[in-house]
């Protein structure tokens, strides 16, 4: 892994001035249009319904913030008047994710939870591997648990009297890469089979399903009405039999 350095202090400036609403946090546009949109949308989808808002800052795989950067700050301070939640995501690396909750979540919560929360998001990020993909399950995992959250807390998560810091941190238990897990022979062999399998079943009834409409065309009997024969030149029916006249 590169060694990492410190985002620039116009990253954290921009960090601190954006607005309490503006929930994805991308000084340095790393998100394309597109994706960016679609972010700008999951996030304000969520803040509608949450009550736990949250906040996603995008730095690059190379970056990291600056010892004693003052997160409380981000959002325009609004972290620390309202159930928050701020995630330092860096982008193509969601090992290194940190992830903040304001004073009112974590005086009420154990750490176990957060952190077993986090890895959840770690883990569901690593089933792809387009970093922008990671970031969009990422966030659609943890907004999820945060409305475990928010039933779990009850309706009011009144700010309880305690100790500690304003925004408490919690990060993946390992600082390694983490990677999906190793796929075996084996179990690549079961679901090409199961998949073979399957195939052959569609072929196989597709094929009955032909055959029967065959056999049915086949034993249909097609009732064709008969044509009633006018008399010609007036004179009745002969019944079928027929005249022949021959000049010599």
């Amino acid at each position: 892994m590169a060694s990492l350095k410190d985002v620039t202090p116009e990253f954290l400036s921009a960090c601190e001035k954006s607005l309490p609403k503006e929930y994805l946090i991308d000084p340095d546009q790393l998100i394309p249009e597109i994706q960016n949109h679609d972010m700008m949308r999951l996030l304000g989808f969520h803040a509608q319904d949450a009550r736990i808002k949250l906040h996603v800052v995008i730095t690059g795989r190379d970056q990291k913030l600056p010892e004693g950067a003052e997160v409380d700050k981000f959002a325009s301070g609004s972290l620390l008047n309202s159930d928050a939640c701020l995630v330092i995501y860096p982008l193509g690396e969601p090992w290194r994710t940190r992830l903040f909750v304001s004073r009112s979540i974590h005086n009420q919560i154990s750490s176990e939870f957060l952190t077993e929360t986090i890895q959840a998001c770690l883990q569901e990020a690593l089933q792809t591997s387009d970093e922008h993909d990671q970031l969009r399950r990422y966030t659609i995992h943890l907004s999820t648990r945060l409305f475990w959250l928010q039933k779990a807390l009850g309706t009011e998560a009144a700010d309880k009297p305690g100790t500690g810091p304003a925004l408490a941190e919690f990060s993946p238990q390992s600082k390694e890469p983490a990677a999906p897990a190793p796929v075996s022979i084996a179990t690549v062999m079961l679901w090409l089979s199961a998949g073979l399998l399957l195939l052959g079943l569609g072929i196989f009834t597709k094929r009955q399903i032909l055959h029967r409409l065959h056999l049915k065309r086949q034993r249909r009997v097609w009732m064709l009405a008969e044509p009633e024969t006018v008399p010609r030149l007036g004179g009745a029916f002969t019944g079928g039999g027929g005249g022949m006249i021959r000049y010599s």
